[in-house]
């Protein structure tokens, strides 16, 4: 008889165990004991290593599953940290919370906790900053920081979804108040671990930006005898003569001490263009050779204005080319892509991939894509236009392959598969061959400019025009494109394609001033009213 009965299909095995000898069978002739007679033979282990390797497999099936629940949490923790990656969302998302929230306010990402700030959802006047429960909404704490708040790494109604990442705790913001600003530190349990004070005026922008540090940017010198205005005429009547400018010092320091980490002076040079040296006063341009401008994106300083125009790393390294019309953006990797413009056309002359030392690593030949959305993997390969066609290269800068599809914009890319905007189609490339896996035909062009993945789909926004059925109610209803004149967006269209044959597993429809953004693995809409959540 067999040791083993059942099937082999998954369910319950049995063992008889009756027709094995038991281990303490002797192995001698008749009924000799030990010591009676013979010298005992060897023992057998049958039964033993059978139940050994019962057990055995007991423990392999227990450590494989072990492995996979780790696999799984590893496999989501790297799809909800990248830009534009969501947890599942199988089925047509719809509203699961929402909170109101004032016009200036952002969102944040900081390990899997979703942080308004501007929030004030508790009715208060008072500016805050809330930690919210991305799953259900609920307010886990809020810290008021005084005034119109800004935090680092966060992003507003009109923010980048790419920016949404944070840098780790403390959070560092900034509340201004007049000329007061409150720099408040804020730890992962809501816990105030520094606060203090500074004077600021409107020529002093500060900045809280990464790694618990402001920043700010100031003109240095004196300004001219005649002043630092001049006549811009909106029609097109250039000054034939700016008054001189003055140089630009951008400085960072420690946002709980205030001490210095560092600083670096941006030279002035007359700009070819004084549109850059233009401020707004009552409907009607001003021209001022001391505008400046400060902002952070993506975790790069960006100091613009008359005269100035340069990219920093937050340890101060600059990144653009100040001969050059160039401009800079993080590629999620510590690696930045400059990108260098003809002034009068805008056309992209040049782009290189540089290191955070600003050194050259790749003179990219042609236009390098950059995905909109990723799982966390799909590094390896970067996908470049040139000549018409797509160009994979791989981490050595060689050439994989190269396809026919002239792409317009890589929208999602997985270490499998990018999912890349074509005019009015979707086509999806094999990265390890660049075939095309599979085409699908659209009705309305994407936007290009937002996309998402849960790890199978490629989710996508189109902007619909026309007037809305429910007469601009803006609640999300459908739009009738044929019912008259077109007026303008009327609605974003959101649509989720399988990543692995293109078919369309659900679409929803938002209202046009909605962003979306994907923070710490939810799918957030974002105006000036409220945060919601879909899925």
């Amino acid at each position: 008889m067999s040791p083993r009965r059942g099937g082999s299909g998954g369910g319950t095995v049995v063992l008889d165990l009756s027709d094995l000898p038991d281990d303490g069978g002797g192995g001698g002739s008749g009924g000799d004991l030990p010591g009676e007679g013979a010298a005992p033979g060897p023992r057998p282990r049958h039964r033993r290593a059978l139940l050994a390797a019962v057990g055995g497999a007991v423990v392999v099936a227990v450590a494989l599953g072990t492995v996979s629940v780790v696999a799984a949490h590893r496999d989501e923790a790297r799809l909800v940290s990248a830009a534009g990656g969501l947890r599942p969302l199988d089925d047509a998302p719809g509203r699961t919370w929402s909170l109101p929230v004032s016009g200036d306010a952002g969102v944040v990402h900081r390990d899997g906790t979703v942080v308004l700030t501007g929030a004030g959802t508790d009715g208060s006047e008072d500016s805050g900053i809330e930690a919210v429960d991305a799953a259900t909404g609920a307010v886990r704490w809020r810290v008021p920081v005084g005034g119109s708040a800004t935090c680092d790494d966060g992003i507003g109604p009109g923010g980048d979804a790419g920016d949404a990442a944070g840098s780790g705790w403390p959070m560092t913001c900034v509340g201004l108040d007049g000329d007061t600003a409150t720099v408040t530190l804020v730890g992962e349990d809501g816990t105030v671990v520094g606060h203090r004070e500074e004077d600021v005026t409107g020529d002093r922008p500060l900045l809280p930006i990464a790694g618990g540090a402001l920043v700010t940017a100031v003109r240095v010198g004196d300004p001219p005898e005649g002043g630092e205005g001049f006549a811009y005429d909106l029609d097109g009547a250039e000054p034939s003569e700016l008054p001189p400018g003055r140089d630009v010092r951008v400085t960072v320091t420690d946002a709980a001490t205030g001490a210095e980490r560092w600083s670096r002076t941006l030279r002035y040079a007359e700009p070819d263009d004084p549109w850059r040296c233009v401020v707004w006063t009552d409907d009607d341009p001003v021209g001022d050779v001391a505008v400046t401008d400060l902002w952070v994106s993506g975790g790069v300083v960006q100091v613009s204005g008359c005269g100035v125009d340069a990219q920093l790393t937050p340890d101060g390294v600059r990144l653009d080319d100040p001969a050059v019309d160039d401009s800079v953006q993080p590629l999620g990797d510590g690696t930045f892509l400059r990108e260098a413009t003809n002034v009068t056309s805008g056309v992209v002359t040049a782009q290189e991939v540089l290191d955070g030392g600003a050194r050259v690593l790749w003179e990219v030949p042609g236009t390098l894509l950059v995905p909109l959305a990723s799982d966390g993997t799909g590094a390896e390969t970067r996908l470049v236009l040139g000549d018409g066609r797509l160009t994979g290269y791989g981490p050595d800068h060689r050439a994989r392959w190269r396809s026919p599809v002239a792409a317009d914009a890589v929208l999602v890319q997985t270490a499998d598969v990018a999912v890349v905007a074509a005019a009015l189609r979707l086509v999806a490339v094999d990265l390890a061959t660049g075939e095309t896996r599979w085409t699908r035909e659209l009705q309305e062009p994407v936007d290009g400019y937002q996309a998402f993945t849960d790890g199978s789909s490629a989710i996508v926004t189109t902007t619909l025009m026309g007037r809305p059925l429910d007469g601009g109610a803006g609640d999300g209803a459908p739009v009738d494109v044929d019912s008259g004149e077109v007026t303008g967006p009327s609605g974003v269209r959101v649509d989720a394609y399988d990543l692995a044959d293109g078919a369309e597993r659900w679409t929803v429809t938002e209202p046009p001033d909605r962003n979306l953004v994907a923070v710490a693995g939810s799918l957030l809409a974002v105006d000036g009213r409220s945060v919601s959540r879909l899925g």
